[in-house]
């Protein structure tokens, strides 16, 4: 599957050079076609919009993967960037701008690559280091994209976006069947056929009871670090005085050490004791990080928070917090992606890009309004009890929460990456030793988080 993943990898790297060509650029767009005070509130309003839009669509291609393919939804997205990217082209109104957002509701590249590095690879070091080097691949595009596209101006740029996604569509079809394809006999086939006619709410239905603790971790997770990310940029322009040469340096250097890290993700997860232990680890040290800067402007003051000597502070404990946040998300996709059968893959990982867009529509505005109202050490005082609160959860809440997922699908009979009874049963199952395997009766044993292996139940005492 190596080749298979090295054209996933590419396909992401254009998918992130066309939309970072443009993106940069949309501000000074919104400047000129809107006069006055009221471009601000203009491209505000639609970046809402992109949200919202990106909110449905997330449901809605998670959904059209499991239903359609792969390698279909990888067209389709790329033929709506195309159309999104030709739209904003032409754009001589604020009105064809808008609407140059409307195809983005199907532009969902990276959806679709983590839901194929999903389905290529099998959970645990393997499908984190795939998942960790998608965003290495997406750092190539983002960081080569904006520079590019500040030196070609927006219609040029834009039209060469249009350009580079039509060459993706070309690509795609480049991909093998097997992308979409699984190990079948003709009793599974059924099976997978009777997974692939369920509606999106019974998809839901049968997503939701196993990974709700994962999807609500990332979702909570999600809403401090857009509130953040939003108020972040204008703490540093405002009251450290930074440039924006200096803040863009800033937001590279993020950029390079999640790329770094992805790179070594799942050599990482290994190391650290596996996906739950991962989990653990970055929540305690986004706790600690927030803590540590609520705790560092309380003592010095808001009227004493500025100058270097506690800008190059607060920037590495930023820093810090940057490399956690990764992790933490894309390990919680490669657990929550090992529960549930591949026919639903695409489903759940559509969820969490609509959770991710959720955050972004909710949290910047009470984020921006502690920091101008409140301060940062507000900010921080908050973002780090809620950080508390989720590292509390997973340590002494295991059972009930994250240990509820790998037990419920322990009771459906689940196997190797959430396969359930249903579809285990049209395939032999075999021991470690290679001898059949028996199927269990009535309810399994009372077993300790992580006892739930990918290769089936661990032995002994957890």
């Amino acid at each position: 599957m190596a080749p298979t993943l090295m054209l996933v990898y590419s396909l992401v790297t254009i998918y992130a050079l066309c939309y970072q060509l443009q993106a940069p650029l949309e501000p000074f767009l919104v400047d000129k076609l809107v006069t006055g005070d009221g471009a601000s509130n203009a491209y505000a309003n639609l970046q809402s919009f992109f949200a919202f839009i990106q909110l449905i669509g997330s449901f809605a291609v998670g959904y059209c993967i499991d239903k359609f393919g792969l390698r279909t939804m990888f067209v389709v997205n790329f033929a709506a960037c195309a159309a999104s990217y030709a739209i904003l082209a032409n754009a001589s109104t604020i009105e064809l701008l808008f609407a140059s957002k409307i195809p983005s509701i199907f532009q969902a590249g990276f959806l679709c690559a983590q839901t194929a590095a999903a389905k290529l690879t099998p959970a645990g070091e393997q499908r984190s280091s795939a998942l960790g080097r998608l965003t290495a691949a997406y750092t190539i595009g983002a960081t080569v994209g904006p520079t590019l596209g500040g030196y070609l101006g927006t219609t040029v740029s834009a039209s060469l976006a249009v350009v580079g996604s039509l060459i993706a569509v070309a690509l795609v079809l480049l991909l093998p069947s097997a992308v979409d394809a699984d190990e079948e006999t003709p009793a599974r086939a059924a099976k997978v056929a009777e997974a692939n006619s369920l509606s999106w709410a019974a998809r839901l239905q049968e997503i939701l009871p196993i990974v709700w603790p994962l999807l609500l971790t990332k979702f909570i997770a999600g809403l401090v670090n857009s509130a953040n990310n939003a108020a972040r940029p204008l703490l540093l322009k405002d009251t450290f005085g930074l440039e924006a040469a200096q803040l863009g340096a800033f937001m590279s250097t993020m950029f390079f050490g999640n790329a770094l890290l992805g790179l070594q993700l799942g050599r990482l997860t290994a190391l650290l004791g596996g996906g739950t232990a991962t989990v653990r680890i970055c929540l305690g040290v986004l706790a600690l990080g927030y803590v540590g800067i609520a705790g560092g402007a309380s003592v010095i003051g808001s009227a004493s928070f500025s100058g270097t000597l506690v800008l190059f502070p607060f920037l590495a404990t930023t820093l810090v917090i940057s490399l956690a946040q990764f992790p933490l998300a894309t390990t919680i996709t490669a657990e929550s992606t090992a529960l549930v059968p591949a026919p639903l893959k695409g489903t759940l990982v559509g969820c969490e890009h609509a959770l991710f867009a959720g955050a972004a529509m909710l949290a910047p505005r009470p984020g921006i309004w502690l920091l101008h109202n409140l301060g940062v050490s507000a900010l921080g005082a908050a973002s780090g009890a809620v950080y508390i609160g989720l590292a509390v959860a997973w340590l002494v809440l295991p059972r009930e929460a994250h240990g509820a997922a790998g037990a419920q699908a322990l009771q459906q009979g689940a196997g190797p990456d959430g396969e359930t009874a249903a579809l285990l049963a049209a395939k032999p199952q075999q021991r470690g030793d290679g001898t059949s395997g028996v199927t269990l009766e009535g309810p399994p044993p009372a077993l300790a988080p992580n006892c739930v292996k990918r290769n089936g139940v661990k032995g002994g005492q957890c």
